[in-house]
């Protein structure tokens, strides 16, 4: 698993770059372009708080577990999450104009 969750890291992390970069070759008004990329930015920072208050919130549904159970569905969930969110950038990349 935890591999599975360092792959989604690494995917996200290389997702984030590239949505950057359709922005920057964006065919619209400069002001919007840096207007989309400031919030792209933004919604980043806020995606990695909701992230793990989410998955936080999942992990006390659990109750008390003695095994590892709890880490185990910590890391799906993250890794889930993750790819939940490369999947929203990618529809929303699909729209974009490039120059």
């Amino acid at each position: 698993m935890a591999k599975k969750l360092a792959a989604s890291e690494k995917r996200l992390v290389k997702e984030q770059q590239h949505a950057v970069v359709v922005l920057d070759q964006w065919h619209v008004d400069p002001a919007y372009k840096e207007k989309a990329r400031e919030k792209f930015l933004e919604n980043n920072k806020e995606f990695k708080k909701y992230k793990k208050d989410y998955c936080n919130f999942s992990m006390s549904m659990m109750g008390g577990s003695e095994s590892n159970s709890h880490e185990i569905s910590r890391i799906s969930c993250v890794a889930s999450q993750n790819l939940y969110y490369i999947e929203q950038v990618e529809e929303n990349l699909r729209y974009i104009r490039k120059k």
